[in-house]
């Protein structure tokens, strides 16, 4: 009878010591790690550079959901459970089978997932092979326990693609709360799974259909589940390039939708500093580098323009900063420090596209073709934007005033979105005329339309080609389109999301998502409109409604009052007899 008594409170000890080692309980959160797991937010990006703690952050998270065992806090406090005390339906997502057996079964359910070592309180703690302390007891290291331990699986519940490979369909985990049933599925499918209500789904890397992530949001609506994806970029992936937009977007609201957090390689802190710089050294370009260690979208191969701010940009000079005094000498950048602006003799012109949503207002202004020597013909900069969110005509006229003191050539608006109807205005009356109201009422006005519009250029193909052809060295190596740096901001980031349509593999030639980007769409037709115009700088003397006669009398007119005193000058040969 003792016997049994002590090896039951030796088995006992035993099972105590094996869950303090597991890995769940072990793991903390470190800088933005923590963020993550802390975001209220429905869908969560966890994105960064290889071996940057993405993964196991993400499998923490989803442990934590199916299991009960909260994440600890680098505080030593539990984090806030923000899924259902109840039975629940979580998918998880790899790139194909051998990703499902390879990765996810190991983080999820396998050991020495990482290393633990002993701490003086009786709990366990994960080893940190860039601590000399911790490395010095190496031996006394073991493997940790799976995130989802053997004892918490229901019996039999396990279903299997191929058992010897780890590759599984099904299983069924046990809660405090109940059921938990966990269902994985390639990405590599052509038909994304539907049917189900789902709570929580986790999306491990890339997708072979990105518009399966549509689908993945549906099954998460009934049941107001969470999205969550941890991933390396993928430039070719449109739904995590745009769910990251989504996240920038909301970043500074009080309850976003959806969030991200960005993880480097380099800031690891469980990486010895010598690993770092070896795996830094033989990245072999500084895009290599943005990508694996950054964890940066590359967009270069489907970005529809690839924007380059030392090439494209115009930037205010600081004295004694080394960024911006290599821009000296660049005549654009030299009158943009000096003065401020450009010259009100240079001409201008607007470009609208409007939106229910979000409205994009671009300002460009063409150079004469000779600026201090220098050949300007044909450049066109970008010199100011507007974006406004949900606004109407009378809004952007508003937001307008403080540009429209210049003179401008022209207006330019989107005509698909122009020639439409907006419900609640008047019968007939369209959205460029409600915009031509709106300009009329504040006095914008420009030389060749008044307060109307030219309609953009409605071929998508012509107008991107002469973006592009802007966009690259002609024969003399000049650049045609250049960014006033500091007052461009939204479009400048729009560049690095407006790409090109994907299917299947193939990368065609036109935008994935042009309807949520309103300042690439101006910009195309602000360009379209400049580069087929015969004459884009129109000189100053063009906008004088009176006669260089008449002209030349005020003035005479204007210093004869100083001299005199007098309303009253004479003009005209000979002297005035009375």
């Amino acid at each position: 009878m003792e016997q049994k008594v002590l090896k039951r409170l030796t088995d006992l000890v035993g099972e105590t010591r094996h869950r303090k080692m597991e890995a769940l309980r072990c793991y903390r959160p470190i800088g933005k790690q923590l963020l993550f797991h802390t975001s209220r937010a429905k869908e969560r990006i966890v994105r960064g550079g290889k071996r940057s703690g993405k993964t196991v952050a993400a499998s923490a998270e989803l442990a934590s959901a199916v299991t009960g065992v909260p994440i600890i806090g680098p505080d030593g406090k539990p984090l806030p459970r923000k899924y259902p005390k109840a039975n629940m339906l979580v998918w998880v997502i790899g790139w194909d089978l051998a990703h499902i057996g390879q990765t996810l079964h190991r983080v999820l359910f396998q050991s020495d997932y990482f290393r633990v070592l002993p701490g003086e309180d009786g709990n366990w703690f994960a080893l940190n092979r860039a601590n000399s302390a911790h490395m010095a007891r190496f031996d006394e290291s073991q493997p940790a326990g799976p995130m989802i331990p053997e004892r918490m699986i229901k019996s039999g519940s396990w279903g299997w693609e191929n058992r010897a490979e780890n590759i599984f369909k099904s299983v069924v985990v046990n809660s405090p709360w109940g059921e938990t049933k966990i269902c994985a599925f390639p990405s590599t499918a052509i038909q994304a799974k539907q049917g189900d209500a789902v709570d929580l789904i986790w999306i491990d890397e890339d997708l072979r259909f990105s518009h399966h992530v549509s689908e993945y949001q549906d099954r998460l609506a009934d049941k107001s589940g969470h999205l969550i994806w941890s991933a390396w970029p993928h430039g070719t992936n449109d739904a995590l390039v745009t769910m990251s937009e989504r996240a920038n977007q909301q970043a500074d609201a009080d309850d976003p939708r959806v969030s991200e957090v960005v993880l480097r390689f380099s800031d690891n802190p469980f990486i010895p500093s010598t690993d770092k710089e070896d795996a830094i050294g033989r990245m072999d370009s500084e895009e290599d580098r943005r990508s694996r260690d950054y964890g940066e979208f590359l967009l270069d191969t489907v970005a529809m323009y690839n924007y380059i701010p030392s090439k494209h940009g115009i930037f205010k000079i600081i004295p004694e900063d080394p960024f911006t005094e290599q821009y000296r000498g660049d005549v654009l950048s030299d009158i943009y420090t000096t003065h401020g602006q450009f010259p009100d003799e240079w001409t201008r012109y607007l470009a609208i596209d409007p939106s229910h949503t979000r409205t994009a207002a671009l300002i460009g202004v063409v150079p004469p073709p000779k600026v201090n020597g220098k050949d300007m013909g044909g450049v066109l900069i970008i010199e100011n934007e507007v974006i406004l969110k949900k606004a109407g005509a009378d809004e952007l006229a508003i937001a307008l005033k403080p540009y429209m003191t210049r003179r401008f050539e022209a207006f330019v608006m989107d005509f698909n979105m122009g020639r439409q109807t907006r419900v609640g205005a008047g019968r007939g009356s369209t959205i460029m005329g409600l915009y031509q109201d709106a300009f009329q009422r504040c006095g914008h006005k420009s030389r060749i339309t008044s307060h109307g519009f030219i309609p953009g250029n409605n071929v998508i193909q012509s107008r991107t080609n002469e973006v592009r052809t802007m966009m690259s060295p002609d024969q003399n190596g000049r650049i045609r389109l250049r960014l006033v740096v500091d007052s461009t901001y939204a479009t400048q980031r729009e560049f690095g999301t407006y790409r090109k349509k994907t299917v299947l593999d193939q990368i065609l030639d036109e935008p994935a998502n042009s309807r949520t980007h309103d300042a690439m769409n101006a910009l195309e037709y602000l360009v379209s409109y400049v580069f087929t115009c015969p004459e884009a700088y129109v000189d100053p003397s063009r906008y004088r409604s009176k006669s260089p006669v008449y002209r030349k009398a005020q003035q005479l007119k204007e210093k004869w009052k100083q001299k005199q005193g007098g309303d009253f000058c004479h003009i005209g040969p000979g002297a005035l007899h009375s």
